[in-house]
């Protein structure tokens, strides 16, 4: 009987991205760590009940993935960083959002556009 599912569960998964609860992070400074990553986003996870699966941290490219088991979380952070951020009114420059890394703004993004609902990839040309 399948009674530890969850134990075995979230190494298969993690091996397996799953676009519509995955975060696309970018604008991540080089000395951003993932506990970092983690600090700022789990919190919202676990208000959504999602646990993060996994983070994919590459900060010499400046961007990040951040897997969560649900998608309610990534909807939940992408409308936080929309509401939270804060321009500056001559210049448009990012000055603050409730996602920051080391006095930076982070760009937080669905991996999947959320207004799209096709399972295809997004390779192709689109509806012009």
């Amino acid at each position: 009987p399948p009674t530890k599912e969850s134990a075995t569960q979230p190494q298969a998964t993690q091996n397996k991205r799953t676009p519509e609860a995955t975060l696309f992070i970018r604008n991540i400074p080089d000395p951003t760590k993932e506990e970092e990553i983690r600090a700022l986003f789990e919190p919202h996870g676990n208000a959504t009940g999602n646990k993060i699966l996994g983070i994919t941290l590459n900060t010499n490219r400046g961007f990040c993935f951040v897997d969560f088991d649900g998608q309610a979380a990534v909807n939940a952070i992408v409308d936080e960083a929309k509401s939270s951020l804060v321009k500056d009114p001559r210049t448009g420059r990012k000055d603050k959002s409730s996602f920051m890394a080391h006095g930076r703004v982070l760009d937080v993004e669905r991996k999947v556009p959320g207004d799209r609902k096709s399972s295809g990839g997004n390779a192709g040309g689109g509806n012009s």
